[in-house]
């Protein structure tokens, strides 16, 4: 592996924030093809089909998100401290799931966040600023899209649904989520009203 290899897709994103007009320049492409390609996948994209994602990334709004991050690159303090201070948030909870085991790998997983926001009605926010918030890759935000979408991610956080545990996922206590809301209660709420039939399961 090439310790030099250079995240061209976060560079250039970096860039797009501060400089709208922003193109991607031919010697960056080059370089990103020889390197094999970035970390958005998909194998080594045209610099047209690059340019283009790189232009929807940043116009891309939405109002639900849920962020994965390990803890190792998150403290605690400074995420509570983000979340209470973004007044386009509406609702939020999050937890540390430091108990989850890789069955694959055959060893316990890094301790890592799940937060799930949810901005107020009128005011989509951009998946890029959400990023920054947080400072963390976008391809470590999932945006959210479905009628019960937030409800069911905030499910996730304790793995208690019938799903989860027939994974074999560990169940989290209550206690270790963290909300400005009752999230029991819209969780209880949820499994009264969903039905799977009218319903499908929320979509990333």
């Amino acid at each position: 592996m090439n310790e030099n290899k250079i995240d061209y897709w976060q560079k250039w994103l970096d860039v797009k924030v501060d400089d709208n007009d922003f193109i991607i320049p031919q010697c960056d492409y080059d370089d990103y093809v020889s390197q094999g390609g970035s970390v958005i996948g998909n194998g080594i994209l045209s610099k047209d089909d690059l340019q283009n994602k790189l232009d929807k990334s940043v116009k891309m709004r939405a109002r639900l998100f849920h962020i994965i991050q390990q803890e190792e690159f998150m403290n605690e303090y400074i995420l509570s401290q983000i979340l209470q201070s973004k007044k386009s948030i509406d609702k939020y909870a999050y937890i540390k799931h430091n108990k989850d085991f890789d069955f694959e790998k055959n060893e316990p997983k890094k301790s890592h966040f799940h937060i799930i926001i949810k901005m107020k009605t009128s005011t989509p926010v951009a998946l890029l600023s959400v990023a920054k918030w947080f400072n963390v890759p976008m391809n470590l935000i999932k945006v959210l899209k479905g009628k019960y979408a937030f409800e069911q991610n905030v499910q996730y956080l304790t793995h208690e649904s019938e799903k989860e545990q027939k994974k074999g996922k560990y169940k989290y206590d209550d206690a270790e989520v963290k909300s400005n809301f009752n999230f029991r209660e819209l969780i209880e709420e949820y499994k009264q009203n969903y039905n799977p039939l009218k319903t499908p399961e929320a979509k990333f």
